[in-house]
């Protein structure tokens, strides 16, 4: 099992149901090896957004960083995050 990295955007929308904006390899061309890096592309992504840095939690316990945007009545309509992938090659 290998495991990498991705940078998700997202759209919030007002009943609070994420929309998937742009995610892994086929729009940003890149994709991580640890979560640490993952994070300092985050922060280069938005830098100059007005978004608020903020911990996050994945999964159960791990917590990650993520950033959102907060609208005038302080709800999040945009998070930007890491996703954590895992997957199997199935030629091994």
């Amino acid at each position: 099992m290998q495991t990498i990295f991705i940078v998700l955007l997202m759209n919030i929308w007002s009943n609070g149901e994420p929309e998937m904006i742009q995610y892994g390899t086929s729009i940003l061309s890149e994709s991580f090896a640890t979560r640490i890096n993952c994070e300092k592309k985050l922060e280069t992504l938005s830098k100059d957004q007005n978004l608020i840095r903020e911990n996050g939690i994945s999964g159960i316990t791990r917590r990650n960083i993520v950033y959102r945007y907060y609208d005038k009545d302080e709800k999040i309509t945009q998070e930007y995050s890491c996703l954590e992938v895992n997957f199997k090659n199935v030629h091994e």
